[in-house]
């Protein structure tokens, strides 16, 4: 199906950055970014003349989180690990 909206999130884990890369869209979207408990902890717009977008997850706690990207024609969520960093700055 040449149609079929594809999303890839990378680097899965990751340390604070991840780029969601995505096809075939039409139009753009929200991306919303929600912890294991369901709590909505970042907000995003995805454009769909690009082919890309980052997102900045380095300030959320480590841990499981799941991306909803959607609009008026798609609805997809991803999942993504947030590795834990130390933080040498405290040593």
């Amino acid at each position: 199906n040449p149609d079929k909206k594809i999303f890839s999130v990378y680097p899965n884990p990751t340390n604070g950055l991840v780029n969601i890369s995505y096809t075939n869209l039409d139009k753009s979207g929200d991306i919303k970014v929600f912890n294991q408990l369901g709590q909505l902890v970042k907000n995003s717009k995805l454009n769909h003349y690009l082919s890309e977008t980052t997102l900045d997850l380095s300030s959320l706690v480590s841990g499981v989180y799941f991306i909803q990207i959607s609009s008026s024609d798609y609805n997809e969520t991803l999942k993504v690990i947030k590795q834990y960093v130390p933080d040498h700055s405290l040593l």
